[in-house]
């Protein structure tokens, strides 16, 4: 049978177990210690994010790999094909090839599809000039950072591209 309780007169269950009394020890009502707390900072100097990516500058040597090859190399089609081309100097090649890729819209690097790289040759032998170092990468890897170059593109027949920040 349930006990009662002499304030409430409610029927008390004891658990499994219990008694159904109340414990004898009460819990201490002194003030917990306070702690520390740093302060809030203040909401209004807060400067809220663009929700934008930060614009990507460079797209590192494992991200983009880069190829030196030889002229003979390239074959004799005139099609497109998967790879994209760059015309540089040696020693700006070897830098390339070591560093990376730099994304900038103030000098961006120019990249030739195979049938504008042999027209680009071209001019060169006409003009005289040594064929500079050829390098090749895959287009798949920097096609959201292809912009269209149409000065390139009209002198040599063929698509070019620049390398520049993606859009956002």
């Amino acid at each position: 049978m349930p006990k009662l309780t002499p304030r409430s007169g409610r029927p008390r269950l004891a658990l499994e177990g219990g008694s159904g009394s109340r414990p004898s020890h009460r819990l201490s009502r002194r003030s917990p210690d306070r702690v520390s707390v740093p302060p809030q900072p203040d909401l209004f100097d807060h400067v809220a994010d663009s929700g934008r990516p930060a614009e990507r500058t460079h797209l590192s040597p494992l991200e983009v790999p880069v190829t030196l090859i030889s002229p003979a190399a390239l074959g004799s089609g005139l099609r497109p094909d998967a790879w994209l081309y760059c015309l540089c100097p040696l020693p700006e090649s070897h830098r390339l090839r070591r560093e990376g890729l730099r994304l900038d819209r103030r000098a961006p690097l120019s990249l030739l599809e195979r049938p504008a790289l042999f027209a680009f040759v071209a001019m060169l032998a006409e003009a005289g000039e040594a064929c500079p170092s050829i390098l090749r990468l895959r287009r798949a890897l920097v096609q959201d950072f292809l912009e269209p170059d149409p000065d390139s593109s009209a002198r040599a027949g063929a698509p070019c591209y620049w390398l520049v920040p993606a859009e956002n």
